[in-house]
């Protein structure tokens, strides 16, 4: 029966004694209140969530071909975009795992991926490279140019902060978030030590990833703080960002230094 709280006991777990569901809620939250809203045209609350529960598959897969073919037209072109899209919409294991097959919502949790990488890559794209902090050793001059860099970067900080939320929407909606934090934290490491191999200033790269990371941990801090009490769901991606802030500010404060000599240094460290 509707009754607008969300249950902490599922029965159906472990039944008939029932059992802690560690499901996040986010998924749960938007067939309920789609149901809830289309309640008029099926006639009860009811069916109405049925139907939206059995057609959550379809709508968000295919919602994913637009920021699939967005992010890959921003990568590779406009027909890459659109060949990306088309092999996605017609991919069988893109509707495999659904309530009707094998009771998942994966496509509501691959949107919000995309989405992600999505911001993620606008957000590198607009950012204007050059070296934003000049001298580490004076803390409020330091200060005086991290601002300047929010103020002439600010697209680059929202499109950060746009993808930290969907991140956000990832962790509550699946416990397994962590992996969306690794594939961009493979990707921040290499570039990295690409921008050090050529003498480039990292600050930006290492800023946008920290907004990201850092905005949906703290999105999805309030669900795991008091629902599954700090797992290691939650602590797992928040040791990765506190990890990538340091390997990127090892690199960022020895960039005068010969790379022959800080590279191979901090990989022996």
């Amino acid at each position: 029966p509707y009754t607008g709280h969300q249950p902490y006991i599922d029965y159906m777990l472990n039944y008939p004694i029932g059992l802690h569901s560690v499901r996040p809620p986010l998924y749960d939250w938007s067939v309920a209140v789609s149901g809830i809203a289309f309640a008029p045209l099926f006639g009860s609350v009811d069916v109405s969530v049925w139907y939206s529960f059995l057609f959550s598959t379809a709508i968000w897969g295919a919602l994913t071909i637009f920021p699939l073919y967005f992010m890959t037209k921003e990568a590779f072109g406009r027909r890459v975009g659109l060949l990306a899209a088309f092999f996605l919409a017609i991919m069988p294991a893109h509707i495999q795992r659904s309530p009707l097959t094998n009771g998942d919502h994966d496509s509501f949790v691959l949107f919000f991926v995309v989405l992600a990488f999505y911001f993620f890559l606008k957000a590198l794209k607009s950012l204007e490279e050059k070296e934003w902090i000049k001298s580490w050793k004076r803390p409020w001059a330091a200060l005086k140019e991290f601002r300047v860099f929010l103020v002439e970067n600010r697209k680059p900080v929202l499109y950060s902060a746009m993808a930290g939320l969907s991140i956000g929407a990832i962790a509550l909606s699946w416990t397994g978030f962590s992996y969306v934090v690794v594939i961009l934290l493979v990707f921040y490491i290499v570039q990295i030590l690409l921008n050090r191999l050529k003498n480039r200033d990292s600050f930006g790269l290492i800023a946008c990833f920290t907004i990201t990371i850092g905005v949906g941990l703290l999105v999805s801090l309030p669900f795991y703080a008091s629902y599954l009490r700090i797992s290691g769901w939650f602590d797992t991606p928040l040791y990765m960002l506190l990890i990538a802030i340091v390997f990127g500010m090892v690199f960022l404060l020895t960039k005068k230094y010969p790379w022959t000599i800080a590279v191979p240094s901090v990989f022996i460290v």
